[in-house]
């Protein structure tokens, strides 16, 4: 009996493991989301390298741009430059356990008054 959860257990741990650790896929239009909303907040990530966190306003989710800057992305430029902007975000549609509810989205677009300023496409 013993035996049985234990192998029940490290099964589930396995299994979280998998879904946690796998890659995002590569953007395609059938596995993103576009979203709408006025640019609020752009910046580094404090704690993680060279990734760019994007805020839109009014919305809970947080989007970050994966090594943005290493990636061309200038966070300070879209900060002074885009606030207030509406924007289009296009997301990989991604689910972890690390985020169970998907409220953080890896950015696979970002358009701003018709422009693609980044694209992963």
């Amino acid at each position: 009996m013993k035996r049985m959860y234990f192998l029940l257990l490290g099964g589930l741990a396995l299994a979280f493991v998998v879904f946690a650790l796998r890659p995002i896929a590569h953007p395609t239009l059938s596995n993103t989301t576009t979203v709408s909303g006025t640019l609020e907040l752009c910046m580094e990530a404090a704690n993680a390298e060279h990734d760019v966190v994007i805020r839109l306003r009014d919305m809970q989710d947080r989007f970050y741009i994966n090594r943005g800057t290493k990636r061309g992305v200038e966070p300070a430029v879209w900060q002074r430059k885009l606030v207030g902007t509406p924007v289009d975000v296009i997301y990989v549609n991604h689910w972890s356990p690390l985020d169970p509810f998907s409220s953080t989205h890896h950015v696979a677009a970002l358009v701003a008054k018709g422009d693609t300023l980044y694209s992963e496409f």
